[in-house]
């Protein structure tokens, strides 16, 4: 059965406690983003039918599109499709289908949760945003698909969004999580590699558009222009870095920074409730760390890192009593 030949990163943690809710939960998502996967291949003449080129994932990506790439689409060693600008990851795609004039991505779920729902509509829009960048000239759909209905129901009702009812068939989880391993398996040209996607994309430099944004954003006066400003590009761009401070004017909670300055940056992830956050680039080096207790260290393919380095330099210098205004003003 083609559902053994496809990586499952949750996997293990489920045979060490299978009777774990979550974690068995965490396993059948993934399980049944595959077996999805497997019902588009079934139906893949439909596709053809109506122009449309569904995009190999898995066991079915070519080598060729395996290897990683500094800027565009591929598929990673587990054979999930990813999307890079200058190195930095910036959406994985559960399942794309694409055409002359239109894009469809495929997000799968199991959960029906509010939170859920609000994670699928963030994330939707982001990826939408994204899509719409690299392909300005096609229209961009996100589909949710779900085996509850209101879950259907919930996001075609939204701009953007479509619904599909999908019910994954009986599968043995126990005896899937321990023989299944990633394999090949012959498409025949039926789907499109996933490199194929480059040769149609506009080149887009996350670090530089979001360089431009930043220090336009420096100009405005009020954090609510500034939050305005931000959600229009759907979550895209989640960070603004509002300022720096010296370090030894915050208090013994940054006693332990190794920098001159601590660079305060406004997260907007959760566009209802924005947080600060405070970073440091260390002295003599370009290692970037999140100020907490013990600091963390931030990998070379996270997009903040990329964008403290790129940005550091242009941060202006503010006060205590300048960020204890811009406190209140979250709060409000």
């Amino acid at each position: 059965m083609s559902l053994y030949k496809y990586s499952y990163s949750n996997s293990r943690n489920y045979l060490k406690n299978p009777t774990d809710h979550w974690k068995m939960m965490n396993f059948k998502g993934q399980v049944y983003e595959a077996s999805f996967v497997e019902y588009i291949v079934i139906n893949i003449c439909k596709f053809s039918e109506i122009g449309l080129n569904v995009v190999a994932k898995g066991p079915y990506a070519s080598k060729n599109s395996s290897k990683h790439i500094t800027t565009g689409f591929y598929c990673d060693s587990k054979g999930s499709i990813l999307y890079n600008s200058n190195k930095i990851s910036l959406a994985e795609f559960d399942c794309i289908v694409i055409g002359e004039s239109e894009v469809f991505i495929y997000e799968c779920t199991l959960s029906n949760t509010p939170t859920s729902v609000s994670k699928l509509r963030t994330e939707g829009y982001r990826k939408i945003t994204l899509l719409e960048k690299l392909f300005p000239h096609k229209k961009v759909t996100c589909i949710v698909v779900s085996n509850e209905l209101n879950m259907i129901t919930e996001f075609k009702n939204m701009d953007g969004f479509d619904g599909l009812l999908y019910t994954m068939p009986l599968v043995d989880l126990p005896n899937l999580a321990k023989e299944s391993k990633l394999g090949k398996i012959a498409n025949n040209n039926k789907m499109t590699s996933t490199v194929s996607l480059n040769n149609d994309m506009v080149i887009f430099d996350y670090i530089q558009e979001f360089n431009a944004i930043n220090l336009s954003l420096l100009r405005y006066s009020s954090f609510a222009s500034i939050r305005e400003r931000l959600l229009s590009y759907n979550g895209l761009f989640p960070r603004f870095y509002w300022g720096k401070l010296r370090a030894i004017y915050l208090g013994e909670d940054f006693t332990k920074v190794r920098s001159d300055y601590v660079i305060v940056a406004i997260n907007f992830s959760n566009i209802n409730s924005p947080v600060i956050r405070y970073y440091f680039l260390e002295n003599k080096s370009n290692k970037v760390y999140e100020c907490s207790k013990p600091d963390k260290a931030l990998n070379k393919m996270k997009s903040s890192r990329a964008e403290i380095i790129k940005i550091n330099d242009k941060i202006p210098e503010k006060t205590i009593a300048e960020l204890e205004i811009l406190k209140r003003e979250i709060l409000e």
